[in-house]
């Protein structure tokens, strides 16, 4: 259980640090230069073949402009943490934004019940 778990977080962690990596325009190669690692290592966090320590973290949050939560929340498989950042997310649009991804959203259940 404790492994499926780490695993599922490696996973989710690799697409957080990806997504933020990506909103920030940088390639793997930039971001280990900012953070005086090698592209490998960043490709190994990506793929969640490997967990950043938490000092690695840190660094990591700070060079993405992001911070360890939103990272880590991302990560989470819990729906509370889920909702959490999209309830983050979504304070971020405009009314008009906000009434577009609802749309999305209830097509997106209609289509699954």
């Amino acid at each position: 259980m404790i492994k499926d778990d780490e695993k599922e977080l490696r996973r989710r962690l690799g697409g957080a640090l990806r997504g933020a990596r990506l909103a920030k325009q940088l390639t793997q190669n930039q971001l280990a230069e900012l953070l005086d690692t090698d592209p490998e290592t960043i490709s190994r966090f990506e793929r969640g073949a490997t967990l950043p320590s938490l000092v690695r973290l840190l660094g990591l949050a700070d060079a993405l402009s992001v911070t360890v939560g939103s990272l880590l929340g991302s990560a989470s498989p819990r729906a509370s943490d889920e909702w959490a950042e999209l309830e983050t997310l979504f304070a971020r649009l405009t009314p008009r934004d906000r009434t577009l991804a609802q749309a999305l959203i209830r097509a997106i259940v209609d289509t699954r019940t």
